[in-house]
């Protein structure tokens, strides 16, 4: 079972300025061990708040910004969350986005137990619209992790996303995508070079009937 409260008040500005604060109590009971956001819980019940700041500036400009700060309890440890996003609309057609993510969780230090996550998540997408009918799309992760404060940031993927959509005039449509996996794992020399992990094509066309 689990329940969350939370109070969200904000202001809206006439220039597309947003400012919100937020808190939220959580509850949540695990029956078993648990992973959650690849972090392993034992089994207990939960009860934890934390709080948030959030900003974000006009969406229709060719410059916004949006931001937030998130800190509190998470189950058993203390998170801390930061994220910031740039958009960039240096022309009509072109679609720029920037993000970053850092998520940090801290739990009390007990021998064998895992008690330090921090991620930083670099994300890059841009969008070229050919017309209001046809566009491309390019999007790119970077995941990194480390386990303990002087540890040194590793990077355990690397995500890739190539997207082509058009919508014919009769309705129809056609999507043609490549996906892409790199990551750290371990080969069968020992090694932890990145490498594509996996690898997929997809194309789909939706044909529309006109009864």
């Amino acid at each position: 079972a689990s329940w969350t409260v939370e109070a969200n008040p904000g202001l809206e500005f006439e220039n597309g300025v947003n400012f919100r604060l937020k808190w939220s109590r959580n509850f949540d009971r695990l029956d078993r061990e648990t992973t959650i956001a690849g972090v392993a819980f034992p089994a207990g019940t939960y009860t934890f708040d934390d709080y948030a700041a959030e900003i974000s500036t006009d969406r229709g400009k060719r410059i916004s910004i949006e931001g937030s700060y998130t800190q509190g309890n998470f189950y058993d440890g203390m998170r801390r969350t930061i994220e910031a996003e740039t958009t960039l609309k240096p022309m009509y057609r072109i679609r720029i986005g920037l993000n970053l993510t850092y998520n940090r969780l801290k739990r009390t230090q007990m021998p064998g137990a895992f008690w330090f996550d921090e991620r930083w998540i670099p994300r890059f997408r841009f969008n070229y619209s050919f017309s209001p009918d046809m566009f491309i799309s390019l999007f790119a992760q970077i995941n990194t992790r480390r386990k303990a404060p002087t540890d040194h940031l590793e990077i355990k993927t690397l995500v890739s996303n190539f997207l082509f959509a058009y919508t014919m005039p009769q309705g129809h449509t056609f999507f043609l995508a490549y996906n892409q996996l790199t990551d750290d794992e371990f080969n069968p020399r020992g090694q932890r070079p990145l490498r594509p992990a996996s690898q997929a094509i997809v194309a789909k066309f939706s044909y529309l009937f006109n009864l």
